[in-house]
């Protein structure tokens, strides 16, 4: 984590380098074939240019802030670990969903896997288009069951 040194600008110098490694290293854990997903497919669900992602993967360009937050479309990586080298981190919001919002969001997940199984197996860009709402799904499992708020009936 960064804290105050001597100056802010050493600290920011520090904060951009630490950034530079951490890029590089999530591009190489997430992006491109065979792994999370690949440049082309990243590309079309972020709007990032896919020749950007490569030149950040390979460090020759150095992600903004929006960039971050659009990768995290690809892994929450992307936003969890820049937040976490100043100490911040990533919580859900106070209460959990409600059964109707976990249903609602069980029914829709489960409708894209029937469409994504339609042709009888799911290659790696149904499967990224589907890791969002998948997320979704369990970080709203996880709230309602562990006691998060809900709308009432019968356990």
């Amino acid at each position: 984590m960064i804290s105050a040194t001597q100056s802010p600008e050493n600290d920011l110098a520090k904060l951009r380098t630490l950034l530079a490694g951490l890029q590089v290293r999530l591009c190489a854990l997430h992006l491109g074939h065979g792994r999370t997903c690949s440049y082309a497919l990243a590309a079309k669900l972020t709007g990032i240019a896919e020749t950007s992602l490569r030149d950040m993967s390979t460090g020759r360009f150095v992600a903004g802030f929006a960039h971050w937050l659009a990768l995290s479309q690809v892994h929450a990586d992307f936003l969890a670990e820049p937040l976490a080298l100043v100490g911040l981190a990533l919580t859900p919001l106070a209460g959990g969903p409600g059964d109707g919002e976990v249903l609602a969001l069980l029914t829709g997940a489960s409708a894209g896997v029937a469409q994504a199984l339609a042709d009888g197996r799911i290659d790696h860009q149904e499967r990224a288009a589907l890791r969002p709402q998948l997320r979704a799904v369990a970080r709203a499992v996880d709230g309602w069951s562990t006691g998060g708020r809900t709308g009432g009936g019968a356990a």
